[in-house]
Order: C-alpha cells, then structure tokens, then sequence
C-alpha cells in the first residue's frame, strides 16, 4: 500500500496549513471551513427524517392525510387506500432503527388517467435559502434515503417549487422487493425562480408510487422547468398494483452534490421541530381522542362570568409556524369539540367548546354552563396544527 507521509497540507500563498498532522499519533487537526460548500451542522433540511417522531394516531385505512410519523403525509386518488404507522427502519447498523410505514391495504391495479399516490413533505421558504436557488450562485441539491417496498420497479421523486410553479424529476430503481435499499439522488441547481423568505409553503419532496397517464407521455423533466403534467411521472411503475407493506427512513436534503453521512439529532431537537406544526396535549405515547384518559389533560378550576361563560387559555408548548387549528376533546368519551366540567349542582356533564384570540402561541377556549358566576371544574385535551 502506498503512503504520503507528511507533517501538514497547506494552500499555495496560504500562511497556516488546512492539515496538521500529529507525527506520532498520526491524528490531525483540520481548519474546514464547509461539509459539501455547505455548513458544518444542520445540514439536513427534512425535519424528522429518520422518523423519530410519532406524535400523530396511525392512518387507517385511508387515501389521504397525515399518520403516525410526523411531518410526511400521504396524498392519493383512486381506488388505493393505505395505513401509515411508525415502524422498524433498516435497522442499529446503519442508525435507522425505525420507519414510516405505508401499508397498501386496497390495491389498484387498473390504474385511472388521473390516478396518483405520493408520500411527500413541505417546506418553509426561509428555511432553504441556502440552496441560494433563483440567483447566478444556485446550489445542487442531494437527497438521500432508504426504501423498502413490496413491488420492485423504478419510481420517481421530485422536488417541487411552489413559489413559481417549477419542478424537477428524477427515477431510482427499486432492484428487489421486501428490501432495504439506499438511493442517493443529486439535483440540478436553478438559477430561476427564488424561493420566498417567509413561514408558508415554498417547496414539497414528493416520493410518487403510482402515477396514471395524465402524468406521463411527455420527455421527462431532469432539470428544472415548468409544470407540465405528461412530464412528470414517465417510466415509473405501480407500486400499489398489490397489497403489501412499504417503507420510508433516512431522508435527507442538503446543498451540494455530494451525500454526507446521515445527519442525527437527539429526539427532544426533532420533537421541537415538529412541535412548531403539531402538538397535542395527550401524553407522548397516547393516541389523541383516547377515552378514558386523564394523563397530562388540563384540569382547573374557574367561575362563569355573568352570561355563563367559562374562558380558560391554553398556551403551546411550542411556538407554532402559524395561527394553528385548535381542536378541543373531552379526556373520557375522546370526543372533539368538546369539554367535560362539574359544578356544585352538577357531578359531571360536558359542553360544546369555541376558540378564539388565537396566536401562534396561545389561544382561549371558552364555553357555557347555563349558571352565572359559577365554579367550575374543567377537563380537557386538545390539539395544535399548524402544517404547510
């Protein structure tokens, strides 16, 4: 085997070396200054990539929506229904203990023109402006993941720039069903089309798995272009022609044109990420709308106003994107849109709960007892949604 022996590497005209190296340990000390012409940390735009995080019920039988793994949704037309839950991932080897899973319970086989089924994941502009797209210094981006799929074939995934209707394609061959497979996939950079620097929607990374014949006919778009349906989904199979289980792990987007290892963070940092778009108030492991459940439920005691109102305020755990939808359950029946309360003439009973004064980090709930100027005992959970 062949060796350079050295005591450091130093630029030409540099005054300090990029590379020293320690003669008798043979460690080095190295002034880098990027990882791919990108930074050092938090190099990975996907939040929740390597499906850490579950706060969501699974999906059940069902065509679109979001389940179990927070951050990815499923999106779908047609006869296909699928079930999406947290599961194993390729496994301790490769840092990937688990998965979202996308479990095709009805198949579809007879594939209509409009028919399609993605599992995708969207983007705040101020959050990719690194990708310096739309300007002369445009930057590649690289994406990498694991799949594992019931069907083998080729597919597609594609980026998608909401902010001016522009997109880029690319196929990956699945070689073997049932199996974990690593794809690394590098992107053109685009020069048109910058990015908004704001909290709404920009960009989406779409994983297609069934497309119909709206989608395909046309020349395939491998760089960045308009949207033209017939040439998005050309040469990709059906992924869906047949029940069975799928999977998802390991994602993740960066600058450049070269795939760094996968980039871990502790569950509490992708806890917090995917709090800024949901949370609930049900404890970590418990489904939301579960009966019978007091854990972690918000209990407190107020007085009816002189209309026999209750006002009680519910601040996040978590500053949200946005304004977020709030949804108020009863902790014994699971039931939403409602509060379960007890005064000193009624043991038990429940009312139907408004939201109002709301912000991106608090709201009021309030609802009516029939009794002015009354103690109340309330109870209840609720939930926080503030996704793209």
């Amino acid at each position: 085997m062949s060796k350079i022996k050295v005591n450091s590497l130093e630029g030409v005209g540099a005054s300090t070396p990029a590379i020293s190296i320690d003669n008798t340990s043979g460690a080095c000390a190295a002034n880098i200054t990027s990882v791919n012409g990108g930074q050092l940390s938090n190099r990975n735009v996907i939040i929740n990539g390597a499906c850490q995080v579950a706060q969501r019920s699974n999906l059940v039988n069902a065509q679109t929506g979001y389940g179990a793994v927070d951050r990815f949704k499923i999106q779908s037309t047609g006869a296909s229904r699928f079930t999406l839950s947290q599961h194993n991932g390729p496994g301790a080897q490769y840092g990937l203990p688990l998965a979202l899973k996308f479990e095709t319970t009805t198949a579809d086989a007879s594939v209509a023109a409009g028919d399609y089924m993605y599992i995708d994941t969207k983007f705040e502009g101020q959050d990719l402006q690194r990708f310096q797209k739309g300007s002369s210094d445009a930057k590649q981006f690289t994406l990498q993941f694991w799949i594992k799929l019931a069907v083998a074939g080729t597919y597609v995934v594609q980026l998608f720039d909401a902010d001016n209707s522009r997109h880029v394609v690319a196929n990956y061959t699945v070689s073997s069903p049932d199996t974990w497979e690593k794809k690394i996939i590098t992107f053109p950079a685009d020069t048109s089309g910058v990015l908004d620097n704001d909290n709404a929607k920009s960009f989406e990374i779409r994983w297609h798995f069934l497309g119909g014949s709206t989608y395909r006919g046309g020349t395939q778009q491998t760089t960045w272009g308009s949207i033209v349906a017939a040439n998005m989904l050309e040469g990709m199979g059906n992924a869906v022609s047949a029940t069975g289980d799928n999977f998802i792990t390991g994602m993740q987007l960066e600058v450049g044109s070269v795939a760094t290892n996968f980039e871990h963070l502790s569950f509490a940092d992708q806890l917090r990420r995917c709090q800024r778009y949901f949370e609930k108030s049900y404890r970590y492991e418990d489904a939301v709308g579960s009966t019978n459940n007091n854990d972690g439920n918000i209990d407190i005691c107020l007085s009816s106003n002189n209309s026999g109102t209750v006002v009680y305020h519910l601040r996040f755990f978590q500053e949200k994107r946005t304004q977020p939808t709030v949804t108020v359950y009863r902790p014994d029946t699971g039931a939403s849109g409602q509060v379960k309360y007890g005064t000193i003439n009624v043991a038990s009973d429940h009312a139907n709960t408004s939201v109002d004064s709301q912000s991106t980090k608090s709201c009021r709930v309030y609802f009516g007892i029939g009794s002015s100027w009354q103690a109340a005992f309330i109870q209840s959970h609720y939930t926080a949604e503030a996704e793209l």
